[in-house]
């Protein structure tokens, strides 16, 4: 902490400066008030990480898939090792090697996906992926 020096706690700025800024501040439950920050929170994480986005059925961490294989130049017919795109994919989606890789089959899957966008071939782990979008 500071020293004082004649009322001063840092250069310039004054005790009453504290005070007069405490004016403003409202009394609140912290029981009212930690509620409505969780809701608000909650809410956004649900959008935010988990749900469908109408726009494009596609969830955050399949949308950061897709985006990583882009950046990795990945075109209809390129090869790509899964294990490449997973690790590149941690940049983006840090929650695991293995949310990312059932998200990665989920794509591949035609019954769980109206379109797939991405093509599978083996068991994802020593064989490739390619995309898939227009080759239909």
């Amino acid at each position: 902490m500071a020293k004082r020096n004649d009322g001063k706690l840092w250069t310039g700025i004054e005790e009453q400066d504290f005070i007069d800024s405490l004016k403003d501040v409202e009394e609140q439950e912290i029981r009212e008030y930690d509620y409505d920050k969780m809701v608000v929170f909650s809410a956004n994480i649900n959008y935010a990480r988990q749900l469908t986005r109408l726009s494009d059925s596609l969830t955050p961490v399949q949308r950061r898939i897709l985006y990583t294989m882009y950046t990795l130049g990945s075109k209809p017919g390129t090869k790509i090792k899964s294990a490449m795109i997973v690790g590149k994919c941690m940049e983006y989606h840090p929650h695991g090697d293995s949310s990312t890789y059932s998200s990665m089959v989920n794509m591949t899957q035609y019954w769980k996906k109206p379109i797939t966008l991405v093509k599978g071939k083996g068991n994802f782990g020593t064989e490739v992926l390619e995309t898939y979008a227009q080759q239909r």
